[in-house]
């Protein structure tokens, strides 16, 4: 565990997918998921900015196969500020 980064007020940012396919979710979870990276937004109160994040897990309903042809609703991430 990496507790030199739990400090107070760190951002924790909530990524959600649109409905994509189970390979682009296994790609994505395997470019994310239990590592840290740097994830660069636009904030309109402080424009573009870049975070050192940490993301631990992920999660996806999936949608009927029939109604929409096996892709997945509600794949979402968090990506946790890390505290250099």
């Amino acid at each position: 565990m990496h507790i030199y980064w739990v400090k107070p007020n760190l951002k924790k940012f909530e990524i959600v997918m649109p409905p994509c396919s189970a390979e682009t979710i296994r790609r994505i979870i395997e470019l994310v998921q239990g590592k840290e990276y740097y994830l660069s937004i636009f904030d309109p109160s402080e424009g573009d900015r870049t975070y050192h994040v940490y993301t631990s897990n992920a999660k996806a309903d999936m949608y009927s196969g029939v109604i929409r042809d096996g892709l997945y609703e509600n794949f979402e991430f968090h990506a946790i500020e890390i505290g250099d």
